[in-house]
């Protein structure tokens, strides 16, 4: 009886310091799991400040022979985003595990909004540059005047918005910096002045698709499915010399024979 009785006090002893140590290796679980949350989210803060001033920085940009690496820099900062987002979802699990509270990252969100404008900026234009270039540079006989019409207005009408976002946009920073800031006369006159970069870009993209509409008359004529030899004989009489198109005339080389002043002749050849 004396040695089962001591066999039963030294089993409870032992389950005692088994759930003990149990205890204590769950607690230490759980300072681990804390200390590796607060870090993920000391390291989170950094980074979303990091893409917040790489952001800013876009307003700088405005070198439209650039606009690929724009683009490709657009990307990266939106790959950045997404592990961004998916550290957030990491972070909002194991809070819960715990049983905290969630963690709000508004400057997350922001960034998201703040980037859209010259994430449609930047592929608008981008996408303009390869729409003319295909046109100048394409074949000239492929080309439709009418198609080419409709598809400039809508790319003047797209472009004219985001003009008119960037310029809201630029008021709105100055107003902001008015009321925030107590400023001399000259300071307020210096920055009244002081031009946007993106506004100048948006100014000279659709300063050439104004230029480039006054090429479309020049396809529609000679571009104009009717046309058959014999009208090219005629036209190439008008001006003096062959007109007539092969496998590598393009529009820009059509262009620099500046036939504008003929197009009334031409078309009532055809």
């Amino acid at each position: 009886m004396l040695e089962t009785a001591a066999y039963v006090k030294e089993v409870k002893a032992k389950g005692i310091q088994d759930l003990l140590l149990r205890v204590e290796l769950m607690e230490e679980f759980k300072r681990k799991g804390e200390q590796k949350l607060t870090q993920k989210y000391e390291e989170l803060t950094v980074e979303l400040q990091k893409l917040t001033q790489t952001v800013t920085e876009f307003d700088e940009y405005s070198e439209l022979g650039c606009m690929r690496q724009y683009v490709a820099d657009l990307r990266a900062l939106q790959k950045r985003i997404q592990e961004a987002e998916e550290a957030v979802a990491f972070i909002h699990k194991e809070e819960t595990l715990l049983k905290w509270k969630l963690t709000d990252f508004p400057l997350l969100n922001n960034l998201k909004i703040e980037i859209e404008p010259y994430q449609k900026l930047f592929h608008l234009i981008l996408r303009w540059q390869q729409t003319e270039k295909r046109w100048m540079d394409g074949a000239f006989l492929e080309l439709n005047g009418e198609i080419m019409e409709a598809e400039l207005g809508e790319f003047s009408q797209e472009m004219y918005k985001m003009s008119e976002l960037f310029q809201q946009k630029q008021q709105k920073i100055q107003q902001d910096l008015k009321k925030s800031s107590r400023r001399t006369v000259g300071e307020k006159q210096e920055e009244g002045i002081k031009t946007n970069p993106t506004l100048t870009m948006c100014s000279s993209v659709l300063e050439q698709m104004k230029d480039f509409k006054e090429y479309i008359p020049t396809v529609k004529v000679l571009c104009n499915p009717g046309i058959r030899t014999h009208h090219w004989q005629q036209m190439s009489n008008i001006v003096g010399y062959d007109l007539t198109p092969d496998t590598g005339t393009t529009l820009r080389k059509v262009l620099k024979q500046n036939l504008a002043p003929y197009l009334e002749e031409f078309e009532a050849q055809i």
